[in-house]
């Protein structure tokens, strides 16, 4: 894997060495994870709607999970209690970006 970093977001993104940026693709997002760091990260996000979109969110407290949905107008069946239940779906995004504490992933 090699690192990336999309201009604008701080966070790092990891994907094959083959994947070629396209600057006219809009990026599809899951965020798992809606802690401060996920919500700092939905904050960068939403300043760059032409270049990512979260379509998902996988997090365990009601209230962030709540945040973000409504932040991002998720509709509920898109709104998961863990990660294991968002990820044992179908690929849904480009991007998953995993915001929980260090020790969690």
């Amino acid at each position: 894997m090699e690192e990336k970093i999309f201009e604008g977001l701080k966070y790092l993104i990891y994907y094959p060495k083959d994947f070629q940026e396209d600057n006219m693709k809009k990026y599809s997002v899951i965020l798992i994870g809606a802690g401060n760091r996920g919500r700092a990260y939905t904050r960068k996000i939403l300043n760059a709607p032409e270049k990512f979109e979260i379509v998902a969110v996988a997090e365990p407290d009601e209230a962030r999970r709540k945040t973000i949905q409504e932040r991002c107008n998720l509709p509920d069946e898109m709104c998961f209690t863990d990660c294991d239940a968002i990820l044992s779906r179908p690929k849904m995004a480009d991007i998953a970006l995993i915001a929980t504490q260090d020790d969690q992933h």
